[in-house]
């Protein structure tokens, strides 16, 4: 099994592209959602579909990030080391 710092999920995260087998052999530590506002009832579904194992932010544990909750997701890894940055403003 594999240990991926983030996983950029499938056409916008929709159930229909969510594949168990390949979710539980990358298996990351986060997921990023890239959506803009609810336009399908399966939009809410995919956060819990895609929970990744979870990463410390803002003092909170997150197990998957959206663009149309967060803005603008960066992630930089550098020597195993995730720095996640977001900006509401740009999305």
């Amino acid at each position: 099994m594999g240990e991926a710092t983030c996983l950029l999920t499938p056409h916008h995260g929709r159930t229909g592209e969510y594949s168990e087998k390949f979710f539980k052999c990358v298996n990351p530590y986060l997921s990023l959602v890239s959506d803009k506002g609810i336009e399908y009832g399966t939009q809410n579904e995919t956060a819990r579909l895609y929970k990744g194992k979870g990463v410390k932010f803002d003092d909170v544990y997150r197990y998957v990030l959206t663009t149309r909750n967060d803005g603008t997701v960066t992630i930089k890894v550098e020597n195993r080391i995730c720095n996640i940055s977001t900006d509401k403003g740009e999305y």
